[in-house]
């Protein structure tokens, strides 16, 4: 007997495609060389959502530059959002340096607020955000991110690093749930 391994998936619509989102990257990367060039910025790439976001961008920055990583814990069993908690810190010496966090979504603000706080007590020089994705409808905290891809309204997205029910990461577009 055969068993169905296929996991029941919502239905989806593409959100904004490839070509698009490659653009988009591109035009930011631009902007980053032209405000950071002699600064030697740290880039930290917010796990796991990011990664994708992360990879394409720095692959486009011409200016010198450091990367790391970290992870921050915003939900547990559900997709409903909990306090968010430190699983991985930076492990370069931030003291003094230009840091620019690259995540792949804000939304309420919640995470990247919390982020910020944290950082701030390693001493940078300055703390500015990336994202590929902005709800600034959702926004309840204020993020100073200069940098952001593409303003989007209340979906859940996925794809493009971003998850659905911990799947769909790989997935070139950015896709969301239709309502059924």
């Amino acid at each position: 007997m055969e068993r169905d391994t296929q996991m029941h998936m919502p239905k989806k619509a593409r959100l904004i495609g490839s070509d698009a989102i490659q653009e988009r990257v591109g035009q930011l990367a631009g902007q980053i060389n032209a405000d950071y060039a002699g600064r030697d910025p740290v880039l930290l790439c917010v796990l796991n959502g990011g990664f994708l976001f992360f990879a394409d961008l720095v692959r486009r920055l011409t200016i010198e530059h450091q990367v790391d990583f970290i992870r921050i814990a915003c939900y547990g069993d559900s997709q409903a959002p909990e306090q968010p908690r430190w699983v991985m810190g930076p492990s370069l010496e931030l003291k003094k340096r230009h840091v620019l966090v690259v995540d792949d979504i804000v939304d309420t603000g919640e995470t990247a607020s919390f982020i910020n706080a944290g950082l701030q007590l390693l001493y940078p020089q300055s703390i500015h955000f990336v994202a590929l994705l902005s709800k600034i409808s959702r926004r309840r905290r204020s993020v100073l991110c200069p940098y952001i891809g593409f303003d989007i309204a209340d979906h859940f997205v996925y794809g493009y690093g971003l998850d659905l029910k911990g799947r769909q990461r790989s997935l070139r577009d950015i896709c969301y749930v239709e309502s059924e």
